[in-house]
Protein backbone atom coordinates (compact mmCIF):
# COMPACT_ATOMS: atom_id res chain seq x y z
CA UNK A 1 0.00 0.00 0.00
CA UNK A 2 1.66 3.28 -1.04
CA UNK A 3 2.17 6.09 1.45
CA UNK A 4 1.72 9.68 0.33
CA UNK A 5 2.45 12.55 2.72
CA UNK A 6 0.39 11.77 5.82
CA UNK A 7 -2.14 9.22 4.55
CA UNK A 8 -2.45 5.76 3.05
CA UNK A 9 -4.08 5.55 -0.36
CA UNK A 10 -5.57 2.75 -2.43
CA UNK A 11 -7.18 3.11 -5.88
CA UNK A 12 -9.94 0.81 -7.14
CA UNK A 13 -12.27 0.69 -10.14
CA UNK A 14 -15.84 -0.21 -9.23
CA UNK A 15 -19.36 0.57 -10.45
CA UNK A 16 -19.25 4.17 -9.21
CA UNK A 17 -16.02 4.85 -11.07
CA UNK A 18 -12.41 4.94 -10.05
CA UNK A 19 -11.82 6.40 -6.61
CA UNK A 20 -9.22 6.69 -3.91
CA UNK A 21 -9.48 5.96 -0.20
CA UNK A 22 -7.22 8.03 2.01
CA UNK A 23 -6.64 7.17 5.68
CA UNK A 24 -5.10 9.74 7.96
CA UNK A 25 -2.99 9.36 10.02
CA UNK A 26 -1.29 6.31 8.49
CA UNK A 27 -1.16 3.28 10.78
CA UNK A 28 1.12 0.42 9.79
CA UNK A 29 -1.27 -2.07 11.36
CA UNK A 30 -4.40 -0.87 9.50
CA UNK A 31 -4.91 -1.78 5.83
CA UNK A 32 -7.66 -1.53 3.26
CA UNK A 33 -8.90 -4.86 1.89
CA UNK A 34 -9.78 -4.60 -1.79
CA UNK A 35 -12.84 -6.85 -1.79
CA UNK A 36 -14.25 -5.21 -4.93
CA UNK A 37 -10.96 -5.12 -6.81
CA UNK A 38 -10.48 -7.02 -10.06
CA UNK A 39 -14.21 -7.26 -10.69
CA UNK A 40 -15.91 -5.75 -13.72
CA UNK A 41 -18.09 -2.90 -12.48
CA UNK A 42 -21.78 -3.61 -13.07
CA UNK A 43 -24.54 -1.05 -12.67
CA UNK A 44 -26.58 -1.39 -9.44
CA UNK A 45 -24.19 -3.96 -7.94
CA UNK A 46 -22.62 -3.00 -4.64
CA UNK A 47 -18.98 -3.67 -3.95
CA UNK A 48 -17.35 -2.86 -0.66
CA UNK A 49 -13.90 -2.33 0.77
CA UNK A 50 -12.94 -3.23 4.34
CA UNK A 51 -10.42 -2.02 6.84
CA UNK A 52 -8.41 -4.77 8.49
CA UNK A 53 -6.57 -4.48 11.78
CA UNK A 54 -3.36 -6.47 11.46
CA UNK A 55 -0.99 -7.78 14.09
CA UNK A 56 -0.06 -5.14 16.65
CA UNK A 57 2.23 -4.85 19.64
CA UNK A 58 2.11 -3.25 23.07
CA UNK A 59 3.61 -0.13 21.48
CA UNK A 60 0.37 0.25 19.45
CA UNK A 61 -2.02 0.19 22.43
CA UNK A 62 -4.18 3.30 22.41
CA UNK A 63 -7.01 5.17 20.72
CA UNK A 64 -6.51 6.62 17.24
CA UNK A 65 -8.97 9.05 15.66
CA UNK A 66 -8.96 8.34 11.94
CA UNK A 67 -10.23 10.25 8.95
CA UNK A 68 -11.16 8.31 5.83
CA UNK A 69 -11.78 10.29 2.66
CA UNK A 70 -13.21 8.74 -0.51
CA UNK A 71 -12.50 10.80 -3.63
CA UNK A 72 -13.47 10.27 -7.23
CA UNK A 73 -10.67 10.07 -9.81
CA UNK A 74 -10.95 11.50 -13.33
CA UNK A 75 -12.08 9.10 -16.08
CA UNK A 76 -9.46 6.71 -17.39
CA UNK A 77 -11.29 5.49 -20.49
CA UNK A 78 -12.37 2.11 -19.06
CA UNK A 79 -16.02 2.79 -19.91
CA UNK A 80 -17.15 2.58 -16.28
CA UNK A 81 -15.81 5.79 -14.77
CA UNK A 82 -17.45 9.18 -14.81
CA UNK A 83 -16.16 11.72 -17.32
CA UNK A 84 -14.86 14.27 -14.80
CA UNK A 85 -14.07 14.74 -11.13
CA UNK A 86 -16.97 16.15 -9.15
CA UNK A 87 -19.80 13.94 -10.36
CA UNK A 88 -19.48 12.04 -7.09
CA UNK A 89 -18.89 14.38 -4.13
CA UNK A 90 -16.03 13.62 -1.73
CA UNK A 91 -17.11 11.56 1.29
CA UNK A 92 -15.32 11.92 4.63
CA UNK A 93 -15.74 9.67 7.67
CA UNK A 94 -14.22 10.08 11.09
CA UNK A 95 -13.91 7.05 13.35
CA UNK A 96 -11.81 5.67 16.17
CA UNK A 97 -9.51 2.67 16.12
CA UNK A 98 -8.90 1.30 19.62
CA UNK A 99 -6.09 -1.17 20.25
CA UNK A 100 -6.35 -2.84 23.65
CA UNK A 101 -3.78 -5.06 25.32
CA UNK A 102 -4.44 -8.77 25.50
CA UNK A 103 -5.86 -9.61 28.94
CA UNK A 104 -3.59 -12.49 29.89
CA UNK A 105 -2.44 -14.23 33.04
CA UNK A 106 0.84 -15.95 33.79
CA UNK A 107 1.26 -19.33 35.38
CA UNK A 108 4.24 -21.57 36.11
CA UNK A 109 4.07 -24.73 34.01
CA UNK A 110 7.58 -25.97 34.90
CA UNK A 111 8.92 -24.62 38.20
CA UNK A 112 12.58 -23.97 38.95
CA UNK A 113 14.11 -27.26 40.01
CA UNK A 114 15.77 -27.81 43.40
CA UNK A 115 19.54 -27.67 43.14
CA UNK A 116 21.63 -29.48 45.76
CA UNK A 117 25.25 -28.54 45.31
CA UNK A 118 28.17 -30.05 47.20
CA UNK A 119 31.18 -27.76 47.75
CA UNK A 120 34.04 -28.82 45.46
CA UNK A 121 31.75 -30.56 42.93
CA UNK A 122 31.55 -29.53 39.29
CA UNK A 123 29.12 -26.68 38.53
CA UNK A 124 25.41 -27.42 38.41
CA UNK A 125 22.65 -25.91 36.24
CA UNK A 126 18.92 -26.16 36.90
CA UNK A 127 16.47 -27.49 34.37
CA UNK A 128 14.61 -24.82 32.40
CA UNK A 129 11.70 -23.21 34.24
CA UNK A 130 8.65 -22.24 32.13
CA UNK A 131 5.97 -19.58 32.56
CA UNK A 132 2.94 -19.63 30.26
CA UNK A 133 0.54 -16.89 29.17
CA UNK A 134 -3.17 -17.71 28.96
CA UNK A 135 -4.42 -16.68 26.53
CA UNK A 136 -1.14 -16.24 24.72
CA UNK A 137 -0.91 -12.50 24.12
CA UNK A 138 2.49 -12.89 22.52
CA UNK A 139 4.09 -10.56 25.03
CA UNK A 140 7.73 -10.91 25.94
CA UNK A 141 8.36 -11.88 29.54
CA UNK A 142 10.93 -10.32 31.82
CA UNK A 143 12.27 -12.46 34.62
CA UNK A 144 13.52 -11.11 37.92
CA UNK A 145 15.34 -13.16 40.53
CA UNK A 146 15.31 -12.63 44.28
CA UNK A 147 17.70 -14.08 46.86
CA UNK A 148 20.18 -15.47 44.33
CA UNK A 149 23.53 -16.16 46.08
CA UNK A 150 26.39 -13.99 44.80
CA UNK A 151 28.32 -16.91 43.35
CA UNK A 152 25.31 -18.26 41.36
CA UNK A 153 24.09 -16.88 38.03
CA UNK A 154 20.71 -16.56 36.36
CA UNK A 155 20.23 -16.82 32.58
CA UNK A 156 17.08 -15.09 31.39
CA UNK A 157 17.66 -16.39 27.85
CA UNK A 158 17.97 -20.03 28.98
CA UNK A 159 15.60 -19.66 31.95
CA UNK A 160 18.05 -21.47 34.24
CA UNK A 161 20.11 -20.90 37.38
CA UNK A 162 23.73 -22.08 37.54
CA UNK A 163 25.89 -22.75 40.61
CA UNK A 164 29.54 -22.81 39.48
CA UNK A 165 32.29 -24.97 40.96
CA UNK A 166 33.51 -23.53 44.25
CA UNK A 167 35.67 -24.63 47.17
CA UNK A 168 34.48 -21.81 49.44
CA UNK A 169 33.09 -23.50 52.60
CA UNK A 170 31.56 -20.20 53.75
CA UNK A 171 28.87 -20.68 51.08
CA UNK A 172 27.44 -23.75 52.82
CA UNK A 173 23.73 -23.40 53.62
CA UNK A 174 20.23 -23.36 52.15
CA UNK A 175 18.90 -20.52 50.03
CA UNK A 176 15.43 -20.15 48.52
CA UNK A 177 15.60 -18.40 45.16
CA UNK A 178 12.45 -16.83 43.69
CA UNK A 179 12.00 -16.21 39.96
CA UNK A 180 9.19 -13.85 38.95
CA UNK A 181 7.92 -13.30 35.42
CA UNK A 182 6.25 -10.05 34.30
CA UNK A 183 4.94 -8.91 30.93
Amino acid sequence: MPYQENYMEAVYTQNCGTYTIELSPPLTFLTILKTGANKTPISNVSYFDQLELNSTSMADVGKYTMTMTVKQVAANGDGFTTPFVGVMPQITYTFDVVVKPCDTTLSVTTPLSTLEYTIGSPGLTSSKYVFQQAPNGGYGMIFSVANLPGHATHSQADQTVTVPLTNDLSLTGDTTVTVTATI
